[in-house]
């Protein structure tokens, strides 16, 4: 009887760890993916490229957006990966801003541009209404746009990367903006609740198995 009991008490301890365990709230970190797609021309540390296909990405911490002015947001100091073709390499030293300003007697600011720091070059959207009110905080999907909806560029000016090179763009003729959620990871401190999780519940098993025995 006090066997039964034994085990029976064991197995409700351990019941109870696991119910805590796998039913606790994960934690996730505040992340968002921004990624930058487009068609341009323009050279790498002298080699041209023309009308080629490039994606530049950022994975931030949105806890990191500043807001300097009323309906302005930027995040500065990322650093991201950039691909055209076989080529691919990490910008640096890089700042993304938004302004989605309503109508102020001018018109409405509707533009998100990546700039970087080393040159004061740029490249972005504008006149697009989707970006109207945005803060950077949270998913959006411009849409690609083209025209007079890419913001301005620079010649002789661009984007330092990690490997020494630079990337100028001499003309853009689409540009496409995303903010993304990555998916769901938990936070390390979750992962090791529920590794200690397991490893007592085997615990518990293993001692069942010696009172059965």
């Amino acid at each position: 009887m006090r066997l039964k009991s034994t085990k029976r008490n064991l197995m409700s301890c351990a019941f109870a760890f696991a119910t805590v365990i796998f039913s606790a709230p994960t934690a996730t970190a505040s992340t968002l993916v921004y990624t930058l797609t487009g068609v341009g021309s323009g050279t790498i540390s002298g080699t041209p490229f023309t009308s080629a296909a490039f994606v530049i990405s950022f994975t931030e911490n949105t806890a990191s957006i500043t807001n300097p002015a009323m309906g302005y947001y930027e995040y500065s100091g990322i650093s991201g990966s950039f691909t055209e073709g076989s080529y691919s390499t990490n910008l640096t030293a890089d700042t993304l801003e938004v302004n989605g300003n309503a109508s102020t007697g001018m018109g409405n600011y509707e533009d998100v541009f990546l700039f970087n720091s080393d040159f004061g070059s740029s490249i972005g959207i504008s006149q697009d209404p989707t970006l109207l009110g945005y803060a950077l905080a949270t998913a959006v999907t411009t849409g690609a746009v083209t025209g007079g909806q890419i913001g301005a560029f620079q010649d002789a000016a661009g984007f330092s990367t990690t490997s020494g090179d630079i990337i100028e763009f001499t003309s853009l003729s689409s540009l496409d903006f995303t903010a993304a959620t990555p998916g769901t990871a938990p936070e390390p401190s979750t992962l090791a609740l529920f590794a200690i999780g397991l490893f007592v519940f085997g615990l518990i098993h293993v001692s069942v198995r010696r009172i059965r025995a």
